[in-house]
């Protein structure tokens, strides 16, 4: 017989209700389940970490200096660790109980961040990046959706997230990637760099060093007009703007080129311009201090250019103020993606 656990009177069985007292019968008689739900396996590896041990200590520490200066966190603001999990789109959904969303979320996230690295420097690599930024949005939104009944309360969480995302996520990202992945696209084909050829180039390879003889650099040519003779009649070729080729001898270091061969210091130089059919310069010089000597072997200009020596000069030696990166990676079109050599 069912007794009351309020005034232990002893019920007949199949009463819901205690015959005394009026208790409830049913909380006695309920089943509890001896095996509860346990961590996962990535919980339990996640707390024996460190940096498990640091977040915890970090939180004891910040709930007790909200108790030394009686500041109260509203409850209908979201934890911190939910507020870390928007960081990442689809985390929230798979934390709580649309883990299908969350997947999809995830999933088109990461698929739109691949491509947009492959195709990164063009057209199709910025739409794939407002795609997948338009993915995060997506997520944040759910999540203030789901957060209030208030619509004026979703709105701004919308706009606050949206915001703290913008400022402290992307705004960062878009400002740091460019530095050491500039994208920088071939306009006119000079061999062997093709129309359509996006080189990524590392704005910061010289803040801290100088450029080192075989490094492809890219620069800005030094302006100059070349005397050409072209379709049987006097020409005028106007160089100037950004190129990219290699450097073939550093400041302080004595160059001797006769149109067949380059010789660094009296020694052969393993070192050649990217265009390996270049062969009309012929100088001997000693680079000045803080010059670079770089052919620009992919102008239209081998057999045109005379033996000008001034010319030569000005084409040839680039001050280190006009490199502006270090050029390492073919990012498009994929056939040709690759190293740059």
């Amino acid at each position: 017989m069912p007794q009351c656990s309020n005034c232990q009177f002893q019920n007949m069985p199949g009463t819901t209700h205690c015959g005394r007292c009026g208790a409830s019968l049913l909380l006695a008689t309920a089943l509890i389940d001896v095996h509860p739900p346990r961590a996962t396996r990535w919980s339990k590896t996640w707390r024996k970490s460190r940096f498990w041990h640091i977040w915890h200590s970090l939180n004891h520490l910040s709930a007790d200096l909200a108790r030394r200066v009686d500041v109260s966190y509203p409850s209908s603001w979201p934890s911190i660790l939910a507020a870390v999990r928007l960081i990442v789109p689809g985390w929230p959904q798979l934390a709580g109980s649309k883990v299908n969303l969350g997947r999809f979320l995830l999933g088109g996230y990461l698929s739109c961040g691949l491509l947009a690295a492959v195709c990164y420097g063009t057209t199709i690599g910025s739409f794939f990046i407002a795609v997948a930024i338009t993915i995060h949005s997506i997520g944040l939104y759910d999540v203030a959706q789901s957060s209030s009944k208030v619509r004026a309360v979703r709105i701004s969480r919308i706009l606050l997230g949206c915001g703290l995302i913008g400022l402290f996520l992307y705004l960062p990202l878009f400002n740091l990637v460019p530095q050491y992945a500039a994208p920088f696209a071939i306009r006119v084909n000079r061999e062997p760099l093709r129309v359509g050829d996006v080189l990524l180039s590392n704005r910061n390879a010289y803040v801290w060093a100088r450029p080192r003889v075989g490094d492809i650099v890219l620069y800005e040519l030094n302006p100059v007009r070349v005397p050409a003779f072209e379709q049987g009649r006097n020409a005028v070729l106007n160089l100037a703007g950004q190129r990219v080729d290699r450097v073939l001898a550093v400041p302080g270091q004595s160059i001797v080129c006769d149109g067949r061969t380059l010789t660094v210091d009296g020694q052969p130089s393993p070192h050649r311009p990217l265009n390996l059919t270049f062969s009309s310069l012929q100088v001997s010089l000693i680079v000045p201090p803080d010059h670079y000597f770089i052919i620009p072997s992919g102008e239209r200009i081998d057999g045109l250019l005379p033996n000008n020596e001034n010319i030569v000069r000005t084409l040839s030696l680039i001050p280190i103020t006009q490199i502006e990166g270090r050029v390492y990676w073919r990012n498009y079109p994929w056939s040709r993606m690759g190293r740059i050599r």
